[in-house]
């Protein structure tokens, strides 16, 4: 029995989990500089320790409504081969261990990829999300990517 540590991030009331080990830091949002020509559920761009970041809104992403940032919207760090990007989300809560024998497979898995599995953490359902899958399905994100903010330092 192997665990996996992930960190809980609630988007529209659902919880998510994503792998911990691709999660650079969480920081507290910020506004964005939004850039034009961008599908919806890119926020935008922000420097992050001199590096100018793509924002994406998970919830938007994920199908859910745009909503308004709160006290506890967060920006979740990850870094997808080498390039940071900040993943938008209402909380940012609780770093867990999950035993991989508790993950289960659902059916819809095979039409949405970047399910991992989905675990039951206090009553409720957990969806595992590998960040790296989803973020290559997304539209647009590869464009964004090849635009290499990342060798953009911002200086203040």
């Amino acid at each position: 029995m192997e665990d996996i540590k992930v960190i809980i991030v609630k988007v529209n009331k659902e919880k998510y989990g994503l792998d911990i080990n691709h999660v650079i830091s969480i920081e507290k949002m910020q506004s964005c500089t939004a850039l034009p020509s961008t599908p919806n559920y890119v926020r935008g761009i922000i420097p992050i320790r001199g590096i100018v970041t793509p924002i994406i809104d998970l919830g938007i992403a994920l199908g859910h409504s745009e909503k308004v940032d709160t006290d506890t919207t967060r920006i979740v760090l990850i870094s997808i081969e080498g390039s940071p990007i900040g993943l938008v989300v209402d909380e940012a809560t609780d770093v867990l261990d999950i035993s991989t024998d508790s993950i289960q497979q659902v059916s819809i898995m095979k039409q949405v990829d970047f399910i991992q599995g989905v675990s039951k953490i206090e009553n409720r359902m957990l969806v595992l999300i590998d960040v790296h899958k989803m973020l290559e399905n997304i539209e647009g994100l590869k464009e964004l990517k090849n635009v290499n903010f990342n060798q953009s330092e911002v200086t203040s």
